[in-house]
């Protein structure tokens, strides 16, 4: 009877992977989106060091779609659910590393510190995640991206009436053939020897504000059309 859930366990897994990544393209197709300050992006990747996108975790999904087949490394949580969520981003042309704030997060810090070693690697990152609170900022992106020489580029979206979930994160989603902002804050540095606290603080606080600007980007009809 063990065996036969095990099999069931790993079917289901298998199953979601191989539909979740063709769903996910099939969903970016439902809905017009407008890019925002994407210029902080470019800007970030010209300076020659490495870039860590920060995005809350309830707001992941049209970044993941957004930055599809750019060899993005992403740190994705060990649980049963990361697996799937890492091996669907995988076909996506991601390069994951596994771990989170409450289970293998230091061994992930020092691989995503790694692969930030190398020039012009961009690596992602969900600094409240795997489990809440939402939008608390855990420290390990300014750790990371003070141990790397990363700017650490805040990113966000928002939509017109989107669907949210009732999950710790708001998880969000845009309605069918609707309009959505993808949006970029401006880079910021970590140096090791500026207050970590502040550091922070501020990240937390700029990714807050990036967000509430991305809910209210459709208020008012198209004026930012």
């Amino acid at each position: 009877m063990l065996k036969l859930r095990t099999m069931r366990r790993r079917l289901v897994a298998w199953l979601a992977v191989e539909t979740g990544w063709v769903l996910l393209r099939l969903l970016r197709l439902l809905v017009r989106v407008q890019v925002v300050d994407r210029h902080f992006l470019q800007e970030a990747r010209n300076t020659g060091r490495p870039v860590l996108i920060a995005i809350w975790h309830g707001r992941i999904l049209l970044p993941i779609l957004q930055h599809r087949g750019q060899g993005v490394v992403p740190m994705v949580s060990m649980s049963r659910d990361g697996e799937m969520i890492a091996r669907t981003v995988e076909r996506l042309g991601y390069r994951t590393v596994r771990g989170s704030s409450s289970r293998g997060g230091r061994e992930a810090m020092r691989a995503l510190i790694e692969r930030l070693s190398v020039p012009g690697t961009v690596g992602a990152i969900m600094p409240d995640g795997p489990k809440g609170p939402r939008h608390q900022l855990k420290p390990g992106v300014v750790q990371i991206a003070r141990e790397s020489g990363a700017l650490v580029l805040p990113m966000t979206w928002g939509a017109r009436r989107p669907i949210r979930f009732n999950s710790w994160d708001r998880f969000q989603l845009w309605r069918p053939f609707s309009r959505a902002v993808v949006m970029y804050g401006e880079a910021l540095p970590m140096p090791m020897d500026g207050d970590f606290r502040s550091q922070c603080e501020r990240l937390a606080r700029v990714l807050v504000e990036l967000e509430q600007r991305a809910d209210t980007w459709f208020d008012g009809g198209d004026a930012h059309a």
